[in-house]
């Protein structure tokens, strides 16, 4: 795929992103039990190797929503103001704000593309609250960001109607994305793979089971997730098992004294969520063993691991805060020589109370085993999430407004790059700057016969 083709499917998956479904079909979904099955496992492939999905509702409810979204929408000044025009230009483009409009994203895997029998056995749906013919608009100002002469053009797969970007007097491509919408969904995946995708959602194939075991997994990460993934790491161990043992050497190489760490070799399903937990926020990582005991083992050989690399972790928090105040001093003197370095103190204060926060937050970490589960958490309060958020944004102030051609901030540019202009001469080129005089010449005079000729 060449980069034209590929920005075009990046822009349309965004599009998608922030596309959602009509507003009949969304109470029909939410009638459903999404608790027990939050993917609508049947739509998905039925050998689904991966599942991840974000609760869009899930964030808007979440505390500290407010604050991100000002971020994307709001700056006056350098990459702030950028960020916010062309967030507010994508709004406008699409006809409604999807902070408000996207409820929910599944994008699953088959296991085909693990076996590499398969490059497109992937499928992308979207849930939310406005109109086919708004996600239709949305997707058609996507594509013409790559190129003023892309439409979203149509042709007829089976008895649905899809969608591909394409200048108007080309044949629809081969490969490439493809876009279906429906009363209830909107649907992206691969052109080889749609003709499957549409069977699939029509219930013409069979998709996964709810009872999977990826699928169960995902159920129980969505509870209160904002943003969860589910993988059935038994299919990733029989069609990549070097993946795997590589991932179980690095896990024995960290602590080579911790027994047992090895059983990373029989979880049968892993999964991550980050959700919302009394007024807080949660990562968890969760793993399914074959049996309570392993369950139990496992959790203990973990735990043992977290106790003995805190520490190293604490010590490398400092290190880096060290380099911070390093970096804040080098700023400091840079402005104190007229040097124009940009004041960024309070950013680097935020950082390094966002570095002291995530110290404090190893204590928090815990594991333990729950039947034939394994469940680490970590849960942030308020306080502290509020710590780390204004922390991440300020580093990414400190990232956009230190200017590349300095190097470290207070530095000087090269002398060459401060010298002025030469002023042009007749013929409105710029007039050489005169050469020093030549030991034994004056100017205007030939150089002596004995001066040393250049080899």
């Amino acid at each position: 795929m060449n980069r034209k083709s590929l920005t075009t499917t990046l822009g349309v998956l965004l599009a998608l992103v922030v596309a959602g479904l009509a507003t009949v079909g969304l109470w029909k979904l939410r009638n459903k039990n999404t608790s027990a099955d939050p993917a609508h496992s049947a739509r998905l492939p039925r050998d689904t190797a991966v599942i991840v999905q974000l609760d869009m509702a899930q964030v808007r409810r979440w505390g500290t929503s407010g604050s991100l979204r000002n971020w994307l929408q709001r700056g006056t000044e350098g990459p702030a103001r950028d960020r916010a025009r062309r967030y507010n230009e994508m709004v406008q483009g699409c006809g409604f704000d999807p902070w408000d409009k996207l409820d929910r994203a599944t994008f699953a895997l088959d296991r085909s593309m693990l076996q590499g029998t398969s490059s497109d056995a992937r499928v992308l749906y979207l849930d939310g609250t406005f109109t086919q013919d708004q996600a239709r608009a949305c997707a058609t100002w996507f594509v013409r960001q790559d190129s003023e002469r892309n439409e979203l053009r149509a042709l007829t797969v089976g008895r649905h109607q899809v969608y591909f970007p394409s200048p108007p007097d080309l044949a629809p491509p081969e490969r490439g994305p493809r876009f279906a919408f429906f009363g209830a969904s909107a649907l992206y995946a691969d052109a080889p793979y749609m003709t499957r995708a549409l069977q699939l959602y029509d219930g013409e194939q069979p998709g996964l089971e709810a009872t999977a075991p990826v699928a169960t997994q995902l159920a129980r990460l969505s509870q209160g997730g904002m943003l969860y993934a589910s993988m059935d790491v038994q299919a990733v161990r029989m069609q990549n098992p070097q993946d795997l043992d590589g991932f179980v050497e690095f896990l024995m190489q960290l602590s080579p004294g911790t027994p047992n760490l090895d059983l990373a070799r029989r979880v049968n399903t892993a999964g991550a969520s980050l959700g919302t937990s009394q007024g807080g926020t949660t990562l968890t990582l969760r793993a399914e063993m074959p049996d309570a005991d392993a369950a139990r083992t496992f959790s203990t050989a973990l735990q043992a691991l977290l106790n003995e690399k805190k520490p190293e972790a604490r010590s490398a928090l400092r290190e880096f805060q060290g380099q911070l105040e390093m970096m804040q001093g080098l700023g400091a003197l840079g402005r104190s020589l007229g040097a124009g370095a940009p004041d960024l103190s309070a950013q680097f204060r935020q950082v390094n109370q966002g570095l002291s926060t995530l110290s404090e937050m190893l204590d928090q970490i815990t594991v333990r085993a729950d039947g034939t589960s394994v469940i680490a958490t970590l849960t942030a309060n308020a306080q502290q999430v509020t710590t780390l958020e204004s922390a991440a944004r300020a580093g990414t102030d400190i990232l956009e407004r230190l200017p590349a051609q300095r190097g470290l901030p207070g530095r000087s540019p090269p002398l060459e790059d401060a010298r002025p202009p030469e002023p042009p001469g007749p013929s409105g080129t710029p007039e050489p700057a005169p050469s020093a005089p030549t030991p034994g010449r004056g100017p205007g005079q030939a150089p002596r016969a004995d001066a040393a000729v250049p080899r």
